[in-house]
C-alpha cells in the first residue's frame, strides 16, 4: 500500500516537472536563461499619454536655447519634459549635455577671473618694488613705502622679492634713526610730543593739539618713532574733546 502511494506521488511530481519544462521551452526556447533581461531594458519607448504636444514644444525650445548657448534655459526645458514624462530618453540625454556645458562655462569664467586677478596682483607687486627702490634712493617716503610693501608681503608670504624689500626699507629707516641727523630729529620731535602729552594731561586740548601738529610737521616723512606717538596724541585729543562735549 505504501509502495503504491509513493509511486503515485512520484508520478505527480514528474508530471508537474514536465509541465514546467514544456512551458519554459515554449517561452524561451530553452529550459533556463543564464542571462535574463532586466525588466524594461530593450523595451521600446512609449510616450506618456496626453504629453506628446507639450513634450515636443519643450524639446524644440530646449534645442533652440542650446543652439544659442543658453544652457541654463535649455536644461530647464528638458527638466520640464522629464517631469511630464520621466521615461523620455532624449530629454535626459540633452539635459545631461546642457548641464555639462554649464559646468564648463562656469569653470572657464572662474579661470579667466583668476587670471585677471593674478595679472593685477603682479602689476601691484612690480609697482611696490619700484616704489621701494625710489624710497631707498631718498626719492619717496620710507615709512609709507614700507607700509605698502609690508602689506603686500603679508598677502604674498612666498614672494621673496617683497620680503627682501621690506627688510631693506626697515633697515634704511633704522640707519637713519641711528645717524646724527636722525638723533637730532628724534630729539626735536620728542620734545613736541612730550609737550603735547603734558598739555593733554592738564586738560589744555588746544595746546596739546598744537604741540602734536608741530611734531608731525617736524617729521612729515615719519622717519622717527616719535612721529607715530604724535599721531596717537592727536587721536587722544579728539577722543578727549568728544568725551567732554
Amino acid at each position: 500500500m505504501v509502495v503504491v502511494a509513493f509511486l503515485g506521488f512520484l508520478f505527480v511530481v514528474l508530471g508537474c516537472a514536465a509541465l514546467v519544462g514544456g512551458y519554459l521551452l515554449y517561452k524561451n526556447g530553452q529550459l533556463f536563461d543564464n542571462n535574463p533581461t532586466p525588466p524594461g531594458v530593450g523595451a521600446a519607448y512609449e510616450p506618456a499619454p496626453g504629453t506628446e504636444a507639450e513634450v515636443a514644444r519643450l524639446m524644440a525650445q530646449g534645442a533652440q536655447h542650446s543652439g544659442h548657448g543658453r544652457y541654463f534655459e535649455a536644461a530647464g526645458r528638458y527638466y520640464k519634459v522629464i517631469k511630464l514624462d520621466s521615461a523620455q530618453p532624449e530629454a535626459r540625454r540633452r539635459g545631461y549635455l546642457a548641464c555639462e556645458s554649464i559646468a564648463f562655462d562656469v569653470l572657464a569664467d572662474d579661470l579667466a577671473a583668476r587670471g585677471a586677478d593674478a595679472r593685477a596682483l603682479r602689476s601691484e607687486v612690480r609697482a611696490a618694488l619700484a616704489e621701494g627702490r625710489s624710497a631707498l634712493d631718498g626719492k619717496a617716503n620710507l615709512a609709507d613705502t614700507y607700509d605698502l610693501v609690508h602689506a603686500l608681503s603679508t598677502r604674498l608670504p612666498a614672494d621673496s622679492d617683497l620680503s627682501d624689500m621690506a627688510r631693506r626699507l626697515k633697515s634704511a629707516a633704522a640707519q637713519f634713526a641711528s645717524s646724527d641727523e636722525g638723533q637730532a630729529l628724534q630729539k626735536e620731535v620728542g620734545a613736541h610730543v612730550d609737550e603735547g602729552f603734558a598739555a593733554l594731561n592738564s586738560g589744555d586740548y588746544g595746546a596739546a593739539k598744537a604741540a602734536f601738529e608741530a611734531a608731525i610737521e617736524a617729521d612729515p616723512e615719519r622717519s622717527t618713532p616719535q612721529s607715530f606717538r604724535a599721531q596717537d596724541g592727536l587721536h587722544a585729543v579728539e577722543v578727549a574733546q568728544s568725551a567732554g562735549s
